[in-house]
């Protein structure tokens, strides 16, 4: 099957390019499983539900990239046979179906795929959540097209619970689902209350959970309030595309011109549009995969429009396929064979130095360094932690909070890396001063442990 030929493609493509394991995927988990309390122990600004799974999946599989890599192929390849059943679901043609996925398997890789991380995992329900919303929108009979919005928005609710960002997508549907009803709102409620019950009852077991924990407040923190109206104030959180990046993704949507001029799926142009700000506030690749997944749907249809358009949307198109293809070559070319990204050599033989000096239930404290060497070196560090990122560290009182519980600890060592020249809150040169200062006066330099790691020392 053809299919299966695409998929091994994929697959091929990604065993043999760099895979990113980033560390809160390892790390938030850890913790988690020694008794650290999500929110109050762990800063993340994330919604609990992959955290939970990630810890169970830990206790089984452990700490180290291999089995992580596995479950991201895994994710990849239902996205790939997603994109494949949806397009053949709804456009009645086989190969329309399988040039999508060839276009999403080709294109992926140097939009960073190959990594595992919040965005990657709401990928699947968000496609099948377009889909039941598409079937929704063409539905005549009442009790399919309850259904298929109730599907809909119930997987949507399990995508929020990832990652809040989903909120947009669930807006956008929203005013689509009124436009059905002629903006009818009492109508609309009517017909789809249920619609919400999934997302209140997911809402009400988290404010039970966190309750009885004694985290509620800070879970309202950092899932609802910090996101929503705290983090684009914070300084260093902001990162905008640069012209080139901004350049790729206009390129991703002038691809579709074809389609665009014929108006043919307007929800399906939309969705990844919306889905774009998935990519803000800090730009990468990597967060515009579900927006390449869900307009990967429409490949098949848009290169039947090509051949029907006239001679200067085609000339655009060529143009486009030669940027993008050489996008990809470059990307694909730069990666091949590298080692899994923030896993590399030299963070094992770290983590490796600090497990032979410590002891097993002391705790240590990383200093703008990597913090995968807390699972990789079994060593936990002070409550709470945080990355040594400033729109973390710059929350009031955050900073005091770490170095109470540094003076509480003590710990022996500081595993340390010198702070880049560079802007004042950028990732490698922000430094937290309160930490900073404590830190200078209380250790002093003991050793080099890599070209670019120390060991700090109490004094």
């Amino acid at each position: 099957m053809i299919i299966i030929a695409l998929l091994l493609v994929h697959l091929i493509f990604l065993i043999n390019t760099r895979f990113v394991l980033w560390p809160e995927m390892v790390v938030y988990p850890y913790l988690l499983n020694n008794n650290f309390l999500l929110y109050q122990d762990v800063i993340n600004p994330y919604s609990p539900i992959l955290t939970w799974f990630l810890a169970i999946f830990a206790k089984i599989f452990g700490y180290l990239p291999p089995p992580y890599q596995i479950l991201t192929w895994v994710i990849i390849l239902i996205i790939d046979l997603s994109i494949y059943i949806i397009s053949q679901k709804m456009f009645k043609n086989k190969l329309f179906a399988l040039s999508s996925v060839a276009f999403f398997a080709v294109l992926s890789i140097p939009f960073g795929i190959n990594g595992l991380w919040f965005d990657l995992v709401q990928t699947p329900f968000i496609l099948w959540a377009l889909y039941f919303f598409y079937k929704f929108l063409n539905a005549r009979n009442k009790s399919v097209l309850k259904n298929n919005f109730f599907i809909s928005f119930l997987l949507l609710t399990i995508a929020f619970f990832i990652k809040q960002q989903v909120f947009w997508v669930g807006l956008l549907f929203f005013m689509f689902a009124l436009s059905k009803y002629r903006f009818d709102v009492l109508k609309f409620l009517k017909n789809h209350y249920q619609a919400s019950l999934p997302f209140g009852v997911l809402f009400i077991f988290h404010v039970f959970y966190f309750f009885v924990q004694g985290t509620l407040a800070n879970f309202a923190f950092w899932v609802f309030y910090f996101p929503a109206f705290l983090a684009s104030k914070m300084p260093g959180y902001i990162l905008l595309p640069s012209a080139k990046q901004m350049l790729i993704v206009f390129a991703l949507f002038v691809f579709f011109v074809p389609t665009m001029v014929r108006k043919s799926q307007i929800l399906f142009l939309a969705t990844p549009a919306v889905l774009i700000l998935f990519a803000y506030p800090r730009f990468d690749y990597f967060h515009l995969i579900p927006a390449l997944a869900a307009i990967a749907i429409f490949f098949g249809p848009n290169f039947e429009h090509f051949k029907k358009s006239n001679a200067t949307i085609k000339g655009v198109f060529l143009l486009t396929l030669i940027f993008l293809s050489l996008f990809t070559f470059r990307y694909i070319q730069n990666q091949w064979h590298k080692e899994t990204r923030f896993f590399e050599r030299e963070i094992y033989q770290t983590a490796k130095v600090v497990e032979l000096l410590t002891d097993k239930n002391e705790r240590i404290y990383v200093q703008n360094g990597p913090d995968q060497i807390f699972p990789l070196a079994n060593r936990l560090p002070p409550k709470p932690w945080a990355d040594d990122f400033s729109w973390y560290l710059e929350v009031p009182n955050l900073q005091k909070k770490v170095v109470d519980n540094l003076e509480k600890d003590k710990p022996r060592y500081i595993i340390f890396q010198p702070y880049l020249k560079g802007e004042k809150y950028g990732l490698g040169s922000y430094r937290p001063d309160d930490i900073a200062d404590y830190i200078d006066n209380n250790y002093v330099n003991f050793a080099q442990i890599d070209h670019d790691l120390y060991l700090k020392a109490k004094k």
